[in-house]
């Protein structure tokens, strides 16, 4: 295969990533079927034609949406796109390159910071998806095909950036019961580590789901009280001995 050739199909990859990125997935009718996702392991979604597999993928990346994981961390390719029609089997290979390719691109660039996974292995951070923050919002917007990303997606964006401000180095981590904490920082010194848990408000919805993996963690990584950035909301509580300091992202901003 020519160079050139080589990569006009890697463009033609990265643009049908970029293109499903874009769209806009819903309204539509939810799917009673439940997806459960295993670590480190592939779910497949099985069926007979027309009977829903598609849209319950739309469901499952609307959902991932709405939970505020990133566009730039999906990544779907409908193998019915005509523009794949021109590449051979074995060319396929080349879609998780062009993703990454993109990726690093736009990291070099400055555009976007990723954020990878809570771990000492190697293998794994390298197996679990990296998360993407971009680094100028307002430009983010202005070149946005879309509509852009509601204010959760706007304030965790903001938290990432604080943190990587004050020199804080960054990651995610999946706790084992479900749930993910968004920021484990830990400054170049060394000293213990801080939790950070994002959302606009606690609600009866999304208190559990936000709440209650704090302990594990706080004990899994040394750290002695976690927080929460929101909009507007500040209390101080007590969950299963770790304290938990629900502080307004105007406050925590102005704090050294």
């Amino acid at each position: 295969m020519s160079i050139s050739a080589e990569h006009m199909q890697r463009s033609e990859i990265k643009e049908i990533i970029l293109t499903n990125q874009r769209r806009q997935y819903g309204p539509f009718r939810t799917r009673d079927l439940a997806v459960e996702c295993v670590p480190e392991s592939a779910s497949v979604i099985t069926g007979a034609r027309r009977c829903g597999k598609t849209y319950r993928s739309y469901q499952f990346i609307a959902d991932l949406l709405s939970g505020g994981s990133a566009r730039e961390s999906i990544c779907r390719v409908p193998f019915d796109d005509l523009r794949l029609s021109r590449l051979h089997a074995e060319q396929l290979r080349g879609i998780d390159t062009a993703y990454y390719a993109l990726l690093r691109f736009l990291k070099e660039a400055y555009a976007v910071d990723t954020v990878s996974i809570f771990t000492e292995s190697t293998r794994v951070r390298q197996r679990n998806y990296r998360k993407a923050y971009v680094r100028d919002w307002a430009l983010a917007v202005a070149v946005a095909m879309t509509a852009p990303p509601g204010s959760s997606r706007k304030l965790e964006t903001l938290v990432h950036t604080e943190l990587r401000r004050r020199g804080k180095s960054v990651h995610y981590l999946m706790h084992e019961g479900g749930g993910e904490i968004d920021f484990v920082a830990r400054d170049k010194t060394g000293a213990a580590y801080e939790i950070f848990q994002v959302c606009q408000e606690l609600t009866e919805d999304n208190t559990a789901r936000e709440v209650d993996p704090l302990p594990d963690t706080c004990r899994f990584v040394g750290a002695d009280h976690a927080t929460i950035v929101t909009l507007w909301e500040e209390r101080d509580f007590v969950k299963d001995g770790i304290p938990i300091r629900v502080v307004p992202a105007w406050q925590w901003l102005l704090q050294v």
